[in-house]
């Protein structure tokens, strides 16, 4: 899975106060883009891999934020000072600053940072090009969480005014009124609902997916993992299940999203009523039918493979619910 970098040591331990090295990876986006050099290093051709720029590349006007360390090295996100120092409040008198928001929260051209011989490249493209190393894009991916959390709360929710970084753990402070927000992490769950040796696989609508994937969904307000389990199983398919054990979880910071995978067994019925507003496509495979997704990097597709070659855990292993 896309944690899975072993021997490479990612640690995401909170330092604060520290500033970049001339050679330290600096992490830049736009949107869902990630800033990249446009050539190998030696200048021969496009790369393959990626490759960040150095805090040596970037002007004065750039502030640095250390995100995390990658194999006993410091990587930082890029922020142009405009967008950290900008006015010091968006509510002031209670009256929205319109000139702050009316680009939609996504930035204006001035925001982003521009360096010869780079570009912005999506995150998604990366992906689906296999470009660099599994524990390159796990690094890049959540640098761009925190890069969002950063950016989407720059000022509190709550009074207006400016948040500050905190300065024994990460988090962003409201100076004026103490409103704390830490990073954004939703759970949810990965369902993979066996009979016996088939298993429930799904296609999401409008999600332009073509491979499939297992029943998922988030928890909501008051809920367990194992009631969301039940509940989306429902919802999308009409299924009940029973025997609910937890598999692994996984982070994935494309999407914020904290993945918690469980195994359960169908219960009753297997008649599926399929949610056509949620899904395109929902129906029970064979084993020896389950063809893995194009990458190895997700919990699901984890989970699929498992269960094809007969190794997914049974009542007796684990919890059960």
């Amino acid at each position: 899975m896309i944690q899975d970098i072993a021997p490479h040591r990612f640690d995401n331990t909170f330092i604060p106060g520290t500033s970049p090295a001339p050679d330290s990876p600096i992490y830049c986006f736009k949107e869902d883009k990630l800033l990249l050099a446009q050539e190998t290093a030696d200048g021969k051709g496009p790369s393959r891999r990626i490759l960040l720029p150095r805090r040596r590349d970037f002007g004065p006007e750039t502030d640095f934020i250390r995100l995390f360390s990658l194999d006993g090295l410091d990587h930082y996100l890029a922020c142009p000072r405009r967008r950290l120092h900008e006015d010091d409040r968006i509510f002031p008198e209670t009256q929205i600053d319109q000139d702050i928001l009316t680009d939609g929260g996504k930035g204006t051209q001035d925001d982003f940072l521009h360096l010869d011989g780079y570009h912005y490249e999506r995150l998604h493209r990366i992906r689906a090009e296999g470009r660099g190393e599994k524990y390159q894009y796990f690094a890049a991916v959540t640098a761009y969480q925190l890069a969002r959390w950063y950016d989407h709360n720059r000022f509190c929710g709550h009074c207006g005014s400016r948040m500050e970084m905190g300065s024994r753990e990460r988090v962003m402070i409201c100076p004026n009124c103490g409103n704390p927000v830490y990073p954004k992490i939703m759970p949810a769950v990965i369902v993979a609902v066996t009979n016996g040796d088939r298993i429930l696989m799904t296609k999401y609508r409008n999600r332009g997916i073509g491979y499939y994937a297992l029943v998922a969904g988030f928890v909501e307000i008051g809920e367990t993992f194992e009631d969301t389990v039940r509940r989306e199983v429902m919802e999308e398919t009409g299924l009940t299940v029973k025997n609910i054990r937890y598999y692994k979880s996984q982070p994935w910071g494309i999407a914020d999203d904290l993945l918690a995978g469980f195994y359960c067994d169908l219960d009753g019925d297997d008649a599926i009523r399929m949610d056509e507003e949620e899904l395109s496509e929902a129906a029970w495979f064979e084993r020896g039918q389950i063809e893995g997704q194009p990458d190895h990097l997700s919990l699901t597709n984890e989970m699929m493979l498992t269960f094809r070659d007969g190794r997914e855990p049974s009542g007796g292993e684990g919890r059960v619910f």
